[in-house]
């Protein structure tokens, strides 16, 4: 791996007695700690993670800022919006803490009021945050219009959950493609477990799609895991496995920095500097 490489998309959980899901989640979570998350990026050579906070652990995002505020240095973080904006100074102090985006979901499966609001789109733009959003493939299509115009910069996780069956000839892939040609885009290649039609590693259908993405966006394209994989229905693939696909999907050394390393680094707040033993990129 490359030195201050990041995953851009990963979980936390628990303590459950102090960090409780909802009453009502459809799903069930593991005690999925940052420490242990630690360990798995350890040993795969990643120096840095994005926590998302989880829509199953409701709108108290009290478990990822925690965490941000334990590792500083290694954590960055995606917090849900909260029913009501909190004041001016709770948001910046999640700025301090690292909290650099809100995520919104129009899955089938979101809650209630988790699409963007007009209101969050200044909060946003006014502290350089991003907005992260998930979105099945025909989703995009819909909001194709009003993504294009948005004013500040947007991601959009797993591949905007184009099935691996379809790939690059669903209408979402093109769609995508026009988006990120706008500027203000970025696409996670994460979650091929969620796209393919097989359901085991490496998830081989997957490969046309992702490498697709990166070459026609290789500044604006991220690498993230989805750890700890909850509300899967298959047995979840090692850590080192998933990031091992990156080699497969970016066979160049220099692509798989640019993914890991820098767009990280422009998009996240991260410096590299911090890094022991990094020059800056």
């Amino acid at each position: 791996m490359p030195r201050g490489a990041c995953d851009s998309h990963v979980h936390v959980f628990g303590p459950l007695a102090r960090y409780p899901v909802d009453a009502d989640a459809p799903y069930a979570v593991p005690d999925d700690r940052p420490d242990h998350l630690l360990a798995c990026m350890d040993a795969a050579g990643l120096q840095h993670a994005v926590i998302v906070h989880a829509a199953v652990s409701g709108r108290d995002n009290r478990r990822t800022l925690d965490a941000l505020a334990q590792h500083p240095t290694r954590f960055r973080g995606v917090v849900l919006p909260p029913l009501e904006q909190p004041a001016a100074h709770e948001l910046d102090t999640w700025h301090r803490t690292g909290v650099c985006g809100l995520r919104f979901s129009y899955t089938r499966t979101a809650r209630a009021g988790m699409a963007l609001q007009p209101q969050w789109v200044a909060c946003l733009a006014e502290r350089g945050w991003h907005a992260q959003l998930h979105v099945e493939a025909d989703q995009l299509l819909m909001l194709e219009a009003e993504l294009q115009a948005l004013p500040v910069p947007l991601v959009i996780d797993h591949m905007a959950r184009i099935p691996a069956a379809i790939g690059t000839r669903h209408p979402a892939f093109d769609c995508l493609r026009r988006l990120l040609d706008r500027g203000h885009v970025w696409v996670k290649l994460s979650a091929p477990m969620r796209l393919s039609q097989t359901t085991t590693y490496p998830y081989g259908d997957v490969t046309p799609l992702a490498r697709a993405l990166a070459q026609h966006a290789p500044e604006r394209v991220l690498w993230g895991s989805d750890w700890p994989h909850v509300n899967l229905q298959a047995p979840a693939p090692p850590y080192a496995d998933l990031l091992a696909l990156l080699h497969d999907w970016l066979p160049d050394p220099h692509a798989r920095r640019q993914v890991l390393v820098d767009n990280a680094v422009a998009l996240y707040r991260l410096a590299p500097t911090a890094w022991p033993g990094v020059s800056p990129a």
